[in-house]
């Protein structure tokens, strides 16, 4: 009866165990995938800037030609 209860006690703590252990990994991969959002926001950001940098540039040297 006792090794029952043991038993018992040592497998509720192995699901504890295993369900922060699947927690905590769910947690790392939201926080991954919301970071490479934001890289991606970083990069598209960067792309637009120099995209109007270089029209801007343009402008300037056409207007200097003219």
């Amino acid at each position: 009866m006792i090794e029952a209860l043991y038993i018992g006690a040592l497998f509720l703590t192995a699901l504890v165990i295993a369900d922060f252990i699947v927690g905590r990994i769910e947690r790392l991969m939201r926080k991954k995938t919301r970071l490479e959002r934001h890289r991606q926001a970083a990069r598209d950001m960067e792309a637009m800037s120099n995209l109007y940098n270089e029209l801007l540039l343009k402008e300037a040297l056409g207007d200097g030609q003219n």
